[in-house]
């Protein structure tokens, strides 16, 4: 029997099709001139890739106790720019964590591997110039304690998106 590899040459077009939608998307501008999602509520995510002519954002990453552990789950991967402000809070003043970068190079983010709640916020990290690198993602855990014990851990990342 003779195979054609039509099957074969639908799939990959297919999925070369499929990778160069999620490659290049679809950019929303929201009518303030923020880049949005698909969401629309958060600047931050999925589309957020260039950074020109920009005001620089204050972005707060609301920590829950639920098992997703992020109030809003896009905001496992955050796309910011330089000089944008990145902290974390809760509603829950009870809640305790702690947000740990992992990276060798952790402190290129932000001038410091690590924040602590206090009060149910951190302080906030101003993304420092990404320039003299490669384009990096940073890895970080965040950490919910009860006491001293770790209950719940999350690991999501923050990738620079240039000035």
């Amino acid at each position: 029997m003779k195979k054609t590899g039509i099957p074969r040459k639908a799939a990959n077009f297919l999925v070369t099709g499929a990778v160069a939608v999620l490659c290049v998307g679809c950019p929303h501008e929201h009518s303030q001139g923020h880049r949005g999602t698909i969401s629309g509520h958060h600047p931050h995510n999925l589309h957020h890739f260039n950074c020109p002519d920009r005001n620089v954002d204050d972005y707060t990453i609301e920590v829950t106790t639920d098992p997703q552990v992020l109030k809003h789950p896009e905001d496992a991967v955050v796309f910011a720019c330089e000089g944008d402000k990145i902290s974390w809070s809760t509603q829950d003043a009870s809640l305790t964590f702690k947000i740990k970068f992992k990276d060798s190079y952790a402190n290129d983010l932000f001038g410091t591997d690590h924040f602590e709640s206090d009060h149910g916020h951190t302080g906030k990290g101003k993304v420092k110039p990404q320039d003299g690198h490669e384009p990096r993602l940073y890895k970080y855990s965040i950490d919910i304690l009860k006491g001293d014990v770790v209950v719940r851990t999350l690991d999501p990342h923050i990738m620079p998106t240039g000035k």
